[in-house]
């Protein structure tokens, strides 16, 4: 299946309690605390470098969702975000909320500090399948009299039975030939469309990919503003199939993210 998706276009403003808040965009399948500096969630367990496990079978999670809203310097924020309900599930929520407030960190960090602005982000829960927990996070920031707003992107994907988070890294044999064959997909994929070709700006670097969910076709990459082509081509996604990916992918990760 090919695809490369456009996710939304510049937005228009509507007021808020007497600040400008930026309409969200169309979002696609997809931030937190007070005063100065957004509050990360404590003292989290280090990410596991061994590969994924396959668990036992579990069910998913319950989901709600809780709005934060607060002020990061001069930009006001509002976020939705997904909590998970049931057992063993305060570690999920606590990651998920700590990249949320990265995002938001991320998605302002090269902002002057006396520009006032608005950065909303509303997280969709993509996977919730009693193996992995997948949230996706796009926010859409817009300082005071520019242009157009700016948007980028954070993920989370965690293993269901212990919280971990799950890197490329773990899910790859060689991230590298496995990105290789990813970027140019890609590109095909744009040029078949007419869009830019994303090959411009990417590389196959990791950091480059980092933002990704899986799904029973694919793995879904998700980049900023910029990161995929031009501001025109906006918040970019493509599905990369899993028969282009499977040599590349461990058995053990395949098992967590692959179709039943």
């Amino acid at each position: 299946m090919r695809r490369l998706v456009v996710l939304g276009a510049c937005l228009a403003l509507s007021a808020c309690s007497g600040s400008t808040v930026a309409a969200p965009r169309s979002t696609p399948t997809v931030l937190a605390a007070s005063s100065s500096t957004p509050s990360l969630t404590p003292s989290l367990t280090p990410s596991s470098e061994r590969p994924p496990s396959s668990p036992p079978s579990s069910r998913p999670f319950g989901v709600t969702t809780t709005v934060v809203t607060g002020q990061h310097g001069q930009i006001a924020y509002q976020l939705t975000l997904p909590v998970f309900s049931g057992p063993e599930t305060d570690l999920v929520n606590a990651r998920v909320r700590r990249s949320a407030d990265e995002g938001l960190t991320a998605s302002t960090r090269d902002v002057p500090a006396d520009v006032v602005g608005n950065s909303d982000a509303r997280g969709h829960v993509s996977v919730n399948d009693g193996r992995t927990v997948q949230v996706l996070l796009p926010f859409l920031y817009y300082a005071r009299g520019a242009a157009h707003p700016t948007d980028t992107v954070a993920t989370v994907a965690l293993r269901r039975a212990d919280a971990q988070p799950l890197l490329l890294t773990d899910v790859f044999n060689d991230s590298t030939a496995a990105l290789t064959v990813a970027l140019q997909h890609a590109s095909e994929v744009a040029a078949a469309q007419g869009q830019d070709n994303p090959a411009s700006t990417l590389t196959t670097k990791v950091s480059d990919w980092s933002n990704w969910q899986s799904s029973p076709t694919g793995i879904t990459f998700s980049f900023d503003d910029y990161a995929a082509g031009s501001h025109a081509a906006g918040l970019r996604s493509v599905e990369v199939p899993w028969t282009l990916l499977r040599p590349y992918v461990r058995d053990d990760a395949y098992r967590l993210l692959g179709p039943r």
